[in-house]
């Protein structure tokens, strides 16, 4: 008897933003049944960012390193959205199925998080208890430009970077890192939300420093009773939208300009001087939105 060959079969499209997002067309994952010995029936939903994904454009494909081992549409069961999903393998045991996931909504492909151990004629989940995966999206990396000023600045990291060294982030700088701490300390390793004293030549171009990592749009910043120099986060925030835990703010915040002023805003990339009755914390929040946010390149600039 002939063998009946099924192919499932997606056509793919990779194609860039001009944003630099990866966007993908429905990926062409293919499985041909008749070259498998063996399967097992996975029935169960997916969660992207702990949402429920209900799109009957989304697809889940199921893998063996880069090789396709089974493919599925979701399908309405009652009020959800489910996969019925058969799995493929040549081998009893020692395949270790991985999973990957296309957001229709997103245009984009997710890893999921769960590995299943391939065992013929399983099934794993049920439409009353299927079982879940779970993707999540990678945040996004952004890119902030500050251009400093020559001279001593207050300084602070604005996004949540790869490499925390000085010499990484300000290669330019032409002094230590100063934290203040009990009296200033210079630091190698630079942390998110602390401020620090840096000194730049005139050269502009050792002035303009490109920090790339991923947003930090909140953060809670511990405080010293008396005088710190703080950081900020990844979008301007009010300093009167600050709030404190365990202290009381004593001082305005200031900035750093070829001398001290108020600052109404902390901008990202500056570091600030404030005051507080106690050790306790700082709560910063700032609301960014999806379009790029242009920051001033420097406090002048803050003043025109």
């Amino acid at each position: 008897m002939q063998t009946m060959v099924r192919t499932i079969l997606v056509m793919m499209a990779m194609t860039l933003t001009a944003s630099g997002a990866l966007s993908a067309a429905p990926p062409a994952w293919s499985v041909v049944v008749s070259d498998f010995q063996h399967n097992a029936s996975i029935t169960c939903v997916v969660y992207v960012d702990d949402v429920l994904k209900e799109d009957t454009a989304n697809i889940l494909g199921a893998f063996v390193n880069d090789t396709v081992r089974g493919v599925a549409t979701p399908i309405a069961v009652g009020d959800d959205y489910m996969f019925f999903l058969t799995v493929y393998s040549n081998r009893t045991s020692g395949d270790t199925l991985s999973f990957r996931f296309y957001d229709a909504a997103l245009d984009t492909i997710l890893s999921i998080t769960e590995k299943i151990s391939f065992a013929p004629d399983a099934q794993i989940g049920d439409p009353v208890t299927p079982f879940q995966f779970h993707g999540f999206i990678p945040p996004l990396i952004q890119t902030i430009t500050h251009r400093f000023e020559a001279g001593w600045n207050m300084v602070s990291i604005p996004l949540d970077v790869l490499n925390y060294s000085k010499t990484n982030l300000f290669p330019g700088a032409l002094s230590d890192a100063f934290a203040f701490q009990n009296g200033y300390q210079a630091k190698t390793m630079l942390e998110l939300g602390t401020g620090y004293w840096l000194k730049f030549s005139s050269d502009s171009a050792q002035r303009v420093v490109a920090f790339s990592g991923t947003e930090k749009v909140s953060d809670t910043l511990s405080v010293a009773a008396g005088w710190n120099i703080v950081g900020t986060v990844s979008a301007p925030v009010a300093s009167t939208s600050i709030l404190a835990q365990g202290t009381t703010i004593e001082s305005q915040y200031f900035k750093f300009s070829s001398g001290y002023a108020a600052a109404d805003t902390l901008v990202p990339g500056s570091g600030y001087w404030v005051k507080v009755s106690s050790d306790g914390s700082l709560i910063l929040n700032a609301s960014v939105s999806s379009t790029k946010t242009m920051y001033p390149q420097s406090i002048r600039d803050m003043r025109r």
